[in-house]
């Protein structure tokens, strides 16, 4: 299975057992009322992009931590990458399975890459626009899009 199942937090959970009260209980997944973030505030520095989230979110999970947040357009893509990265690490090494914890993402945000391009207003018009997937009007503060054919491609 590719997402949290209640056997596989409660599973996750009970490894923690010594932590009372740290779980919580919502929709039969138990998951830690702690999670770990990836967003940060000023994407547009440069400098937001020479360090990684890798091991911190594998320290969190080996923590006792199995909420994950994060978003397409945190650090442009490069946070849900390297959430990915750790995940695998932590697979790979057999410490928890996918069904252990629980990524939460966000639809609906246009998401550019890193390095980010000289115009971002020519990409989207490029991206979005002209490949029909919105109209200029249905494009919020120029970051946010929630059409059928925006979230079809973009998710």
């Amino acid at each position: 299975m590719n997402c949290a199942t209640p056997e596989g937090t409660y599973q996750f959970a009970k490894h923690f057992c010594d932590y009372k009260d740290f779980y919580i209980k919502s929709n039969d997944l138990l998951f830690s009322k702690l999670g770990i973030g990836t967003f940060n505030k000023e994407p547009y520095k440069e400098e937001n992009y020479v360090f990684h989230y890798i091991e911190g979110i594998k320290q969190a999970v080996r923590s006792g931590i199995n909420l994950i947040d994060t978003a397409s357009n945190y650090r442009y893509g490069e946070s849900e990458k390297e959430i990915g990265t750790a995940l695998q690490e932590l697979f790979a090494s057999d410490e928890i399975t996918r069904e252990n914890v629980i990524v939460c993402s966000k639809g609906g945000f246009i998401q550019l890459s890193y390095p980010f391009p000289k115009n971002p207003y020519e990409w989207i018009n490029e991206n979005i626009i002209n490949a029909k997937l919105a109209l200029a009007e249905e494009i919020e503060l120029d970051q946010h899009c929630m059409t059928p054919d925006f979230l079809v491609v973009f998710l």
